[in-house]
């Protein structure tokens, strides 16, 4: 029998297939003598469905904006982790904006969610987005935070 579906089977899938379904039986007068197994398969109206698939994990999602908190010549900044796809978070990124432009880049552990961005100047407003990176890659980055501005 032929069925259009075994090649969505893993060699290991299909062999649990047979296994379960196949009724065996022994001719020993086949081939040079010795004893050949054969397979009775069920009709075609039983036909196979490939077992689930293994989930592939992606990239992390997006996470939500942050919120940022002034300090003196720094900010906290806090979110929640976002979903990781299917693989664990390793890294987390948040950006300081000053305006369009990157001024400040802090590294965090897949398991953080508040960190302080130090080294801004007090008195200039900036924004701050994060995003979270896996083994796949990295998710796209959060919309941004609402403006603060560092202040003694």
């Amino acid at each position: 029998m032929t069925c259009p579906t075994l090649r969505d089977y893993t060699p290991s899938a299909l062999s649990s297939y047979l296994l379960e379904v196949a009724t065996t039986g022994v001719v020993s007068s086949v081939g040079n003598g010795s004893p050949n197994l054969l397979a009775f398969l069920p009709s075609t109206s039983q036909t196979p469905s490939p077992s689930d698939p293994e989930p592939v994990a992606t990239v992390p999602d997006q996470p939500d904006a942050p919120i940022a908190e002034s300090r003196n010549k720094a900010a906290v900044v806090s979110w929640s982790i976002p979903s990781d796809g299917g693989a664990a978070i390793t890294t987390q990124i948040v950006r300081a904006y000053l305006g369009s432009r990157v001024v400040s880049t802090v590294s965090v552990d897949g398991t953080t969610s508040s960190v302080r961005v130090p080294r801004l100047r007090n008195g200039v407003e900036y924004t701050f987005t994060v995003q979270a990176r896996n083994s796949v890659g990295a998710g796209r980055e959060s919309a941004p935070s609402a403006p603060v501005r560092p202040a003694r």
